[in-house]
Order: structure tokens, then C-alpha cells, then sequence
């Protein structure tokens, strides 16, 4: 009994122990066929389809007809015409001066005639003219040719620069040792300042966010600072433009290239020549308000109350000189509509802009002095004039009624905090003397 007993007991454990192999063995298919591929390490890309949106038109309906209504039309028939009243006040230079501006950016404007409605250099010229001088907006003055917005964006930008590229080396070169002495000559012919070989003055030109951009970024863009000097005739003779850093210590002449190699005298000036009639021999010198450091070549006036007669003297002579600059600026802003107010690009392209503007004031001043009909780009009245010490206030001061971009002054805090030499100190009570001899048998 006890034998059979164990023999059925040990059948039931083999049942078990077989059952329990064949659960595992299920189990481990189950296993199996859930295990996922092992990862490749190399996968192929699959290649991303771009879509290209297509035109819906080459040219927008409502510009289709701008070979007939486009303003373009108008000005070509003034010029063959040789309506130089209108073209003068529409472009602000005849129709010879336009022709030859159009000869001159010929090489740097090119372009493959693909488009079924091309627009030619002459075009472009008188497009980017337009907007400069009127001050409108690029939409307006789109609608007006019958172009698109961007159209005429990407024309400004390229006429610009194209300005400075093909007029700055012939009118706006870095003065030699024989220009200067002919700028002291002018000054001294024309307002009685000896050894004086220039106007200088600094300014911050203002930028405002492009419509339409969401131009987040630009909202606070740095202004561009702008330090220039002139001649006795209005005309620019030293440019530099460039952004301006808000983070640097504010002293904007200082950090130029011009005012850096002025205060080193490092610039190519004539070397100290004797006042006239006089034994004392003075370094040449420019003339600039009181914001900027008084320097060997650096005049700036008496600052004060209750000064004497000398340095009264000196201050008349100095605001003469300073004026031209003021002059220059004026003429320049009342010219260029485009510069009254603050500038709604880029700063990149706010600077070829200003520059264009700049470029094309010296390309039209120097015209002035060839004897030919026809309207001036500074005629008799538009600069101040001066008659025996009195001032006669220029049209170019009705013009820019209101505007604040570019003749507000800037303060000392930004333009320069150099501090004032004793040679310059020397220098100008020389010239003090000297004004104050010369007043007395020369009265203004």
C-alpha cells in the first residue's frame, strides 16, 4: 500500500514539472515575437519636399500700366523737354546734372533683362532721387512709379550705395596738403579766419522700426553718429558715419577715426604758418562748438558770463565760422527730405542713405560754381548771409521748420569728453589777439 502510494505521488510531480516546461516554453515565444528590432545605426533621411509657392502674377494688375500712368512717364518728358525748373524741383538738379549722374552709376547698376516689364538704370536713378528728396515714404513713392513696396526698397538700397561707390573718391576725397591750403585761403577771403581749414560737427541720426517688419529688433536700435567737417563753401570735405555703440563711454569724437587722428594730429594739415601782418606763427585749425575739447587744431569758444571785449571779439569771429557747418547741415537736410525725420530702415541701410545724401550735396555744390543758367542747388538767398555783422537768415531755415533729426545739437555727454590741452589754450588766445587788433581796424 505504502508503495503504490509513492508511485502515484511521484507521477503527479513529473505532470507538474512537465506543465511547468511547457508554460515556459510558451512564454518565452511570447517574448520573442514582442522584442523589437535592434536599432540600425546608419538611418537613411528621407528627403523633405520643398514647396516652391509660385507667383500669381510677374507684374500686379494695377501696375500693368506703368509704362503710361507710372510718374516715371512725367519726368521723362521733362527732360526731353529740358524743363530744368520742374526737373530742379523735382529731383533738385537739371536735367544735364541728371544725365550725367545716370552715365556715372551706369557701371555700378547692372542687371539681366529677364523680366517682362524691366526697369533700366535711368529708372532706378530717378526712383531713388525721388524718394531722397521728397521724404516720403518707399510705399508712397511705389505707388506713384506703379512698382511693388520691395521693388523699390531693393532699388534704393543698391542707388545708394552705388552713389557713394561711384562719387565719393572725386568729391569727397581725403583732402592733400595742397586742398587744405585752399580751404584756409576761403575761409580767410570769406569770413576773415585765419589758418582756419574748417567747420566740424557731430551728430546722432535717429532710426525708427520699419512698418510692417515686427521689427522687435530694431525698436531700440542705436542711432548712427555722424561727424563731419566743411569747407568755407558748404561743401563736406571729412565724412565718417557709423552706429553708434551705446555701451562705449558716449565720447563720439574721441572713438571716430577723424577725431582720433585729429587729437593725435596725425591728419595731413599744413604745417603752422604766421598770422597775417603778425610774427606769430599758429597751427591750422578747425572751428567747433563748445561740446568739443579745446585742442591744438581745435577752436571752441569762450564759455561764460561777463566775458571781456577781447574774447567777445574772438566768440563773434568763431560763431561765423561755426555757422557755415550749420549752414552745410541745413542745406543739406532741406535738400534731402528723407533726412527730417527719424529714418525708418535697417541700420545698415540708414547708413548708405545718409551717405548717398552726403555724396550727392557735394556732387551738386561743386556744380554751383561752374557760370551756367538755370537754378542753383544753393542759390543766393538759401544760406545765411552775413552784412557787416548783421545775419540774414537763409530759406533753407523755413524749409526745415520742425525738424529735429539731424540739427538738434548733441550734448557733451555723448559728442566728446576729452579734456582741453594747454597748446590749444595758447592757440587761441593768439587768435584772440589777433581777432581783437584786426577788429578794431577792420570792424564786421
Amino acid at each position: 500500500m505504502t508503495t503504490e502510494r509513492q508511485r502515484i505521488m511521484l507521477e503527479l510531480e513529473l505532470i507538474n514539472v512537465e506543465q511547468q516546461l511547457v508554460l515556459l516554453k510558451s512564454l518565452q515565444r511570447k517574448c520573442q515575437q514582442r522584442e523589437p528590432e535592434p536599432r540600425r545605426c546608419f538611418r537613411k533621411k528621407k528627403k523633405e519636399k520643398v514647396r516652391i509657392r509660385q507667383r500669381r502674377w510677374c507684374v500686379q494688375p494695377r501696375n500693368l500700366a506703368r509704362p503710361e500712368e507710372g510718374e516715371y512717364c512725367v519726368v521723362s518728358k521733362a527732360l526731353n523737354d529740358i524743363d530744368d525748373e520742374m526737373l530742379f524741383g523735382y529731383f533738385h538738379m537739371s536735367a544735364d546734372k541728371f544725365v550725367e549722374l545716370v552715365g556715372r552709376l551706369q557701371p555700378f547698376i547692372k542687371h539681366q533683362c529677364t523680366h517682362m516689364m524691366p526697369i533700366d538704370v535711368r529708372q532706378r536713378v530717378a526712383i531713388a532721387l525721388r524718394f531722397l528728396a521728397s521724404g516720403e515714404s518707399q510705399k508712397h513713392v511705389a505707388a506713384s512709379y506703379k512698382l511693388a513696396s520691395s521693388t523699390v526698397s531693393s532699388i534704393v538700397s543698391e542707388v545708394c550705395k552705388a552713389l557713394w561707390k561711384a562719387l565719393q573718391t572725386e568729391f569727397i576725397p581725403c583732402p592733400s596738403v595742397a586742398q587744405w591750403e585752399a580751404i584756409k585761403a576761403d575761409f580767410w577771403q570769406q569770413w576773415s579766419f585765419p589758418n582756419c581749414v574748417g567747420s566740424i560737427d557731430g551728430k546722432l541720426v535717429n532710426l525708427r522700426s520699419p512698418r510692417g517688419k515686427g521689427s522687435s529688433q530694431v525698436k531700440n536700435a542705436p542711432p548712427i553718429a555722424f561727424v563731419a567737417t566743411c569747407d568755407a563753401r558748404y561743401r563736406f570735405t571729412m565724412v565718417e558715419v557709423e552706429t553708434y555703440a551705446q555701451e562705449s563711454d558716449g565720447d563720439i569724437f574721441k572713438n571716430s577715426t577723424l577725431g582720433s587722428k585729429l587729437l593725435e594730429e596725425k591728419l595731413d594739415l599744413p604745417p603752422p604758418t604766421s598770422l597775417p601782418e603778425s610774427a606769430i606763427s599758429v597751427p591750422h585749425v578747425f572751428v567747433a562748438d563748445a561740446a568739443f575739447p579745446l585742442h591744438n587744431n581745435l577752436m571752441r569758444p569762450f564759455q561764460g558770463i561777463n566775458l571781456s571785449t577781447e574774447k567777445q571779439t574772438y566768440n563773434l569771429h568763431h560763431s561765423r565760422v561755426r555757422r557755415v557747418m550749420e549752414n552745410t547741415l541745413g542745406i543739406l537736410v532741406a535738400r534731402w527730405r528723407v533726412l527730417s525725420r527719424p529714418l525708418e530702415f535697417f541700420p545698415d541701410k540708414a547708413i548708405h542713405v545718409l551717405k548717398a545724401c552726403i555724396v550727392l550735396h557735394n556732387f551738386l555744390t561743386s556744380a554751383d560754381d561752374v557760370d551756367a543758367p538755370g537754378p542753383k542747388y544753393i542759390s543766393a538767398n538759401f544760406a545765411d548771409t552775413d552784412t557787416l555783422g548783421s545775419i540774414q537768415p537763409g530759406e533753407w531755415r523755413t524749409v526745415v521748420t520742425g525738424d529735429t533729426n539731424l540739427l538738434d545739437p548733441v550734448g557733451p555727454q555723448y559728442l566728446s569728453r576729452s579734456h582741453s590741452k594747454c597748446d590749444g589754450i595758447g592757440v587761441r588766445n593768439h587768435l584772440m589777439t589777433f581777432f581783437h587788433s584786426f577788429h578794431e581796424v577792420f570792424p564786421l
